[in-house]
């Protein structure tokens, strides 16, 4: 009875043993795989961790990083710095073309996460937002932009946005999964188109459970003209209330027909200029908008975030 005892109690260890394993090794983190590609040699850190340098093809644990690039080119000091997230069995692929300033490169982040659709599905953010989108040279609305029951295979995503160059990827979809992506626009550098040849498509389907994603930007480089400002009163002439632009990433900061980052845009101001506020106006995101006349008998929207309100 006692020995019975005793190899049921070894029984019931080894048991809760073998369950607890299962658990732990049914629950612990997986594997995807992050490629990432640059223009010139670049330093890569993950969660400031050094994991290598440029062109990098590796597996990583899945979660969400810090993902930094450091160009390597003496005296340079141009990086990168984003958020990536890389799921189990999938591609997160990066591509980076780097130039001699931040607002000066360009970037592409795409990974894929699972859907219930047959389909597949593209959801796009893009910096700055408001970006026109077309898919297959079909207009598809203003970033950031979800677009669903795209068929899967091969198709050209590109985005434009006044004064960035055009960045326009070749992109694979498949069935189940949305291909989530970004894209980190370039200020216009010249009025100069560089041609090189066309680099060949990776076929990634062998990591990444037939989930395929590949994506390279077109070496032709589309430029945007910037348009002319006509000079604006300064705020000295100004009765209050009134709105005075501060300093933008850009350089300049885009009026809107309407007061929302989804609005076309209608011209464009620059930091130090001063306008009559006219009226004012929350969005959906509690984002206030501030009216104002930027040329003669032209009414236009601009965003609060680069505006300080006198009054």
């Amino acid at each position: 009875m006692k020995r019975s005892f005793v190899f049921l109690l070894i029984l019931f260890i080894v048991g809760a043993g073998i369950a607890a394993a299962v658990r732990y090794f049914m629950q612990s983190p997986k594997n995807g795989r992050l490629s990432v590609k640059s223009n010139s040699e670049a330093t890569i850190y993950l969660d400031n961790v050094h994991i290598g340098r440029t062109p990098y093809d590796g597996e990583v644990m899945e979660g969400e990083y810090t993902l930094k690039l450091t160009a390597e080119q003496p005296s340079s000091d141009t990086a990168w710095q984003g958020k990536i997230t890389v799921n189990p069995g999938t591609l997160t692929y990066v591509n980076a073309d780097l130039g001699d300033s931040e607002f000066n490169s360009a970037v592409e982040v795409l990974w894929l996460e699972k859907i219930s659709s047959k389909n597949s599905e593209i959801s796009l953010v893009t910096n700055p937002d408001g970006a026109s989108v077309t898919l297959d040279n079909e207009a598809k609305g203003i970033s950031p932009v979800t677009l669903a029951d795209i068929s899967p295979g091969d198709h050209t995503l590109t985005v434009t946005s006044p004064g960035f160059d055009v960045r326009t990827i070749n992109i694979k979809t498949t069935a189940g999964f949305r291909l989530l992506s970004f894209i980190k626009m370039a200020l216009v550098r010249s009025d100069t188109v560089v041609e090189d040849d066309e680099p060949e498509a990776t076929d990634s389907s062998d990591l990444i459970d037939e989930a395929t994603v590949s994506a390279f930007p077109k070496t032709t480089v589309q430029t945007t003209p910037k348009s002319t400002v006509t000079p604006k009163p300064t705020k000295t002439t100004l009765e209050k209330p009134y709105i005075t632009i501060s300093d933008t990433p850009t350089g300049f900061l885009r009026v809107r027909d309407e007061a929302t980052t989804g609005s076309a845009e209608v011209g464009r101001v620059e930091p130090g200029d001063s306008f009559a506020l006219l009226d004012t106006e929350t969005d959906a995101k509690n984002t206030a908008w501030y009216k104002i006349e930027y040329e003669d008998e032209k009414m236009g929207w601009v965003s609060s975030q680069y505006a300080d309100l006198f009054e």
